[in-house]
């Protein structure tokens, strides 16, 4: 059973006969389509290369190498710039073949170059990738800045895998829409696809808060403050609150909100990683605990008897996102449609798996408040409508009902 898809797609690049003539089981196979993005992907620290670099230019070297030296450091420098002050995130192929070309200029006069520091570079420049842009990570408490690459084309994971004598995929998301599935994505053009049914829980009930504002309608300060008021309230009930989050600032701000209100809690990053304030949320040091990323698909809520889960925003993919564009053009080459074949589905399938973690044995009850209405007043909310009462007992009321309505349920 393949559980760290990282490392098998290492080890697999290096070594075919690992996985040859196998019986693989990929388990949350839905996360194997971004491991092997990212996998496909290269990228150099940026922050570490220009200091070395510079290091380098108080040695007593030939001036011609010194020279290439100090246009290569000034490229990336350069480029680094216009990323922070002007917002240009992505490397035009231009720049991007001027830095390959200052690159092997340097190598070409002292191949040593290559271990000295210009290893991770040449990889950006040993594909042919066509996509290179920037980002800033913060480690140990110190920005770095990272040039990336990767193709325009998804890597093919059936032309990738050798020969095996089975391949199983586990997910809840291996059919995301009628026209497009996870193993379309990977590539697999002969596949069966099963399914196991399940009932309605009776233990589970969600909420859609008619009267919460869209984020587009009012400022970013007004909707965390709707937020925390929301949470405010529900406090009340003095029962265990997850609520989630699509984007971190939100999140942060409601955070800060919640601490003006003098109420206690614990935040996902600010407090400690996703496996830390979970397990002191589960302690009982707070009742009420604000998270995003692992806390949509990856983490379970076992102990707690009762549970409230507040959803703050469809978990919708940012449309900017390299790889959600690269999805995009994936589909329109296939007269696909990105948004109805996949966005949305998807979006569907995450908000499913995001109820579904506060639910996870029989004596549980767990209370679900959506705090997004685009559900009620979008063209495609229909959809997302029918999909969630497929499974679960929906209503859409205003906050002061649904309040009442969930201390009623949780007794």
């Amino acid at each position: 059973m393949i559980i760290n898809h990282a490392y098998f797609l290492e080890r697999v690049q290096d070594d075919k006969a690992f996985a040859a003539k196998k019986v693989l089981v990929f388990d949350e196979a839905q996360k194997l389509i971004l491991n092997l993005e990212q996998f496909s992907r290269r990228r150099v620290n940026v922050t570490q290369l220009v200091q070395k670099l510079e290091k380098h230019l108080d040695a007593a070297l030939p001036t011609l190498e010194k020279r290439l030296i100090e246009s290569l450091s000034f490229q990336l420098s350069h480029l680094a710039t216009r990323f922070y002050q002007n917002q240009e995130v992505y490397v035009t192929t231009e720049d991007a073949r001027r830095l390959e070309q200052t690159t092997n200029e340097l190598l070409a006069f002292n191949p040593d170059w290559r271990y000295i520091c210009l290893e991770d570079l040449l990889a950006l420049f040993a594909q042919p990738f066509t996509d290179f842009w920037f980002e800033t990570i913060v480690e140990n408490e110190k920005r770095q800045t990272y040039l990336n690459a990767s193709s325009e084309e998804l890597l093919n994971f059936q032309e990738f895998l050798p020969k095996t004598r089975k391949t199983y995929m586990i997910s809840a998301t291996l059919h995301i829409s009628p026209q497009v599935s996870l193993a379309d994505l990977l590539g697999f053009e002969h596949y069966h696809f099963m399914s196991i049914a399940h009932d309605k829980q009776n233990a589970q009930h969600i909420w859609i808060d008619e009267e919460m504002p869209n984020v587009a309608d009012i400022s970013e300060e007004e909707y965390a403050s709707a937020i925390a008021e929301r949470i405010y309230q529900l406090k009340q009930l003095d029962e265990p609150i997850l609520v989630l989050f699509n984007a971190k600032k939100t999140m942060l701000d409601v955070s800060d909100l919640l601490d003006d209100m003098a109420l206690h809690h614990l935040t996902q990053e600010k407090n400690g990683t996703a496996y830390n304030v979970k397990r002191r949320f589960e302690r009982g040091e707070s009742r009420i605990l604000l998270g995003t990323g692992a806390f949509w698909e990856g983490v379970d809520f076992v102990q707690a008897d009762k549970m409230i889960e507040v959803i703050t925003r469809l978990p919708f993919e940012n449309p900017k996102d390299l790889f959600v564009q690269k999805i995009s053009n994936h589909l329109l080459a296939q007269a696909k449609s990105p948004f109805y074949d996949y966005s949305l589905p998807l979006a569907i399938l995450k908000l499913k798996q995001a109820i579904g973690r506060t639910m996870r044995r029989d004596n549980q009850r767990s209370a679900v408040l959506i705090l997004d209405n685009r559900i009620l007043t979008k063209s495609y909310g229909k959809m997302i409508n029918d999909a969630l009462a497929e499974e679960f007992y929906l209503s859409s009321q205003k906050f002061s009902k649904s309040l009442t309505e969930i201390k009623n349920f949780l007794l």
